[in-house]
């Protein structure tokens, strides 16, 4: 994922847009014919123009403009090529909660910020920042600070006083995804971050992936596509 913003034909493709933040990720973009696949973390789909349609475990019987899909969930995407957001949300945190517990807030408000690109607006209609009070965060927090850095599952069960299985255990109940998806998804987080002016072996080494490879499957893993298809793109990567 290279962020080309400027020169190599930036602006000739389709407008892609990479938001990412501490804990979430926000993309908008078309549907770069979305292979099965699941992530570690919970997400908010939004048709920017088109409906969509799902098939797999959270298949759609009838196309549909917004979804939350809960942590390791297979699906994908029938109707390739729509334009859409794509909210990668905190396991566990309050923004997480509130679409699993309560649905999706306003949709039809949350489209009108996408399309008007405030994604800092957007994600506080979704929900407050935040994740609730547990056993586990220590963890979390380590987790998000020091992405690159990996620690065993042992160690930190150790760090907060609880044995590997309750530790195990717990992280699943607080957030919805295991220990090692998480550890995925943070490294993932912090590529996206480096990328800028880095080669994708670099962007592995630094964000703390064991290989290259390991880079690649993560992002297929997580976003449905190759780094080199989005890569394609001319996607432009912002904070948020």
């Amino acid at each position: 994922m290279v962020d080309r913003s400027a020169g190599d034909g930036a602006g000739t493709g389709p407008d892609v847009r990479v938001h990412v933040g501490v804990s979430e990720l926000v993309y908008v973009g078309p549907a770069l014919g979305i292979r099965s696949h699941s992530t570690a973390v919970p997400r908010l789909l939004l048709a920017l123009d088109e409906p969509f349609v799902l098939v797999g475990p959270a298949a759609s019987t009838a196309p549909l403009r917004a979804l939350y899909v809960p942590a390791r969930t297979r699906h994908a995407v029938a109707t390739p090529g729509i334009r859409w957001l794509v909210v990668y949300l905190e396991p566990g945190s309050h923004r997480d909660r509130a679409c699993r517990h309560r649905g999706i807030p306003d949709p039809d408000r949350l489209v009108h910020l996408a399309r008007t690109g405030r994604v800092r607006h957007l994600l506080d209609a979704i929900g407050p920042a935040g994740r609730p009070s547990s056993p586990t965060d220590e963890v979390i927090t380590r987790m998000l600070r020091e992405p690159a850095t990996r620690v065993s599952a042992a160690a930190m069960a150790a760090s907060v006083g609880l044995s590997l299985a309750h530790f195990l255990r717990t992280f699943t109940e607080d957030t919805g995804t295991t220990f090692r998806l998480f550890g995925r998804w943070v490294r993932l987080l912090e590529a996206t971050r480096l990328v800028s002016g880095r080669t994708l072996t670099e962007t592995a080494t630094d964000a703390g992936f064991a290989s290259p490879s390991h880079f690649s499957d993560t992002v297929r893993w997580a976003f449905g596509f190759t780094a080199t298809e989005l890569l394609a793109t001319g996607v432009r990567i912002e904070p948020i």
